[in-house]
């Protein structure tokens, strides 16, 4: 509903700032994002192309995703909004940007409904298959186990291709541990633990 809700703005660009660090990589995943060419471009001029782009697209949303470890950059934000103030940058953050227009929402955990549709729905696409009533049981206690974490909900649906809804309910009841993210990621997306910690 929410990404609906954001189309009905414009059209939507994400850029996963994940793995970036300092001003140019920010320039480079937004202008990649929104389809800027920066083919050896200095940094200053680039940030400027990417400015005119989002000014000659108008109404656009750009989503800047784990902007936390960037919010030092953030006046690159700013620029951007005047150069195109009809843009709408929606940024995922531990930290306010402490922009001009800035307007923070707070995101808390899922409801217990909300977290089992979420299992359900991840667990769809890994199982190939809908739940049968005593894995959504099952699903229902995973979500109360990580107090309806998002991510720990996602984590969890994820595992239950290989090990079924049941053991990863019994695994959950050992440790959260058991959650860590075998993809080694990085951030808040490493493990359960560190988005405990977040």
């Amino acid at each position: 509903r929410a990404v609906a809700d954001l189309e009905r703005e414009g059209p939507v660009s994400f850029a996963d700032l994940s793995s970036v660090r300092d001003r140019d990589g920010l320039v480079a995943a937004v202008a990649a994002a929104v389809g800027v060419s920066l083919a050896s471009e200095p940094s200053d001029t680039a940030e400027k192309a990417v400015g005119r782009a989002l000014s000659r697209i108008g109404r656009a949303v750009v989503v800047l995703d784990n902007f936390e470890q960037l919010v030092e950059h953030a006046a690159v934000v700013a620029g951007w909004l005047a150069d195109a103030p009809r843009a709408i940058f929606v940024a995922t953050s531990r930290e306010r940007l402490r922009v001009e227009g800035e307007r923070p929402l707070e995101l808390g955990p899922l409801s217990i409904a909300a977290g089992v549709a979420l299992f359900e729905e991840r667990a769809r696409n890994t199982l190939g298959r809908a739940l049968v009533d005593d894995e959504r049981a099952e699903a229902e206690h995973i979500v109360r186990r990580v107090d309806g974490m998002p991510l720990a909900i996602e984590l969890a649906a994820g595992r239950a291709a290989l090990l079924g809804v049941r053991e990863v309910h019994a695994r959950l009841e050992r440790s959260l541990s058991f959650l860590r993210d075998a993809r080694g990621g990085d951030g808040r997306h490493a493990s359960v633990e560190a988005a405990v910690a977040w």
